[in-house]
């Protein structure tokens, strides 16, 4: 390869993330929002807030897109981004956005630093809560899109004795979905960080769970627990091989008999850009970029069964590989 080809290699990288900063933008300020019929650049600049020339160039990218549509002097978002940036998926689309920021500017930063350290050690609320926002429509997908395909669960999750185990909690946004779509639903969530449990508190508070969710500052290799819940969500990506073996375990017996584990991956195997990415990722979590036919093999070795990799339309790059622990 030349250099000059290299060069318009990084040329359109720089390009990605000035288009990703503009998108974010406009997400942030609303700008998307306003574009659910034709309007006019002074129409959006007046209701966004936002300086009609910087408007007009935001524009200008989502166009080139394809994201948006101008016709003489109007411009309309493209039908396909609508649902993505209005409620009720708009604080998924915003948190999102967000995290993989924060996520990428701490990579960057780290450079910086003596030593590089892997894992999951943010702190600060704004990216928490953002990461935060982003689980609970994670949450809202996986009970609405994969629990009905696993066997009899859906129906387990109604009746007054339902309980669910969320491991690795964080902010408790997967255990709030749950408990909004599943009424007579009660959740344990598990966290080990102080800041990220903190704010689980506040979350789980504001949402007028507290006695629906109960939280516990613990590690998933130090519980206890015996055929007592029903569905266990295990994001296996923050963690060491020798912990997912030892978490695995525990979370067998932790299931009721013909109880499901989800266990969440987001590295994929190949070579393309994507793959590549996905597997970064999740080093950068803590983890070692297990792809989802190492995490069946786990399962099984764990003595599930019924093991299958299942997708969200929420996020198609994670994937979810569901065991079931025996009747």
């Amino acid at each position: 390869m030349e250099t000059a080809e290299v060069l318009q290699i990084f040329e359109r990288l720089i390009g990605s993330v000035w288009t990703f900063s503009a998108l974010s933008y406009a997400a942030e300020k609303g700008v998307l929002e306003q574009l659910d019929e034709p309007r006019t650049l002074s129409y959006v600049s007046e209701h966004a807030e936002v300086p009609i020339a910087l408007v007009e160039r935001i524009l200008d990218i989502l166009v080139a897109l394809n994201l948006a549509q101008r016709e003489g002097d109007t411009y309309t978002a493209d039908k396909g981004l609508l649902p993505l940036v209005t409620p009720p998926r708009k604080a998924f689309f915003l948190g999102n956005l967000k995290s993989n920021y924060f996520e990428s500017r701490n990579l960057i930063d780290s450079a910086r630093e003596p030593t590089t350290e892997l894992g999951w050690n943010f702190t600060e609320p704004e990216i928490l809560q953002s990461m935060g926002r982003a689980a609970f429509r994670l949450g809202d997908s996986i009970f609405r899109e994969l629990v009905p395909k696993l066997g009899d669960l859906a129906s387990r999750l109604q009746v007054p004795s339902a309980r669910f185990l969320d491991v690795g909690c964080g902010m408790g946004g997967i255990s709030i979905a749950a408990c909004r779509l599943l009424p007579n639903l009660y959740a344990v969530g598990l966290e080990p960080q102080d800041a990220p449990l903190n704010e689980a508190r506040q979350n789980i508070t504001a949402a007028g769970l507290t006695d629906r969710i109960e939280l516990r500052k613990q590690a998933v290799e130090d519980m206890a627990d015996e055929e007592a819940f029903d569905l266990v969500y295990f994001p296996q990506s923050f963690m060491s091989d020798e912990v997912v073996k030892r978490g695995l375990r525990n979370i067998w017996k932790a299931l009721q008999p013909g109880g499901w584990v989800l266990v969440q991956t987001i590295a994929i195997p190949g070579m393309e850009l994507q793959a590549a990415l996905s597997r970064l990722r999740d080093t950068l979590m803590g983890g070692r970029a297990r792809i989802p036919s190492q995490i069946e093999t786990m399962l099984s070795n764990a003595n599930f069964i019924s093991i299958s990799t299942l997708a969200s339309s929420v996020v198609p790059t994670f994937n979810f590989i569901a065991g079931q622990r025996p009747t």
